[in-house]
């Protein structure tokens, strides 16, 4: 009887202990996105249509674009990516 409950215990509680030994991954931070800031403009746009990205500090990234069509400005955005202790999240 002894081993049956040992045995249980075994398979029943080595699979726990893999899971919490497991590697947890890293949240993904603003910093990573820094490739995003800038000016970015389709070549095939309008003139005026394009997108701007700040640099990212203290955990922030801030963008605005404008959509130009037929030399109006059609609509227009100003974004916000923020990390939290979990992961990114995206504003609009």
């Amino acid at each position: 009887m002894t081993i049956k409950i040992t045995a249980l215990l075994i398979f029943t509680v080595a699979p726990l202990f893999a899971v919490c030994s497991a590697a947890v991954p890293t949240p993904a931070t603003v910093d990573q996105l820094a490739w995003l800031s800038g000016c970015w403009a389709s070549a095939a746009g309008e003139p005026g249509s394009e997108e701007h990205w700040m640099q990212p500090a203290a955990g922030t990234m801030l963008g605005m674009n404008r959509f130009v069509r037929q030399g109006q400005t059609v609509a227009f955005e100003f974004m916000r990516i923020y990390e939290d202790a979990k992961s990114l999240h995206q504003l609009t």
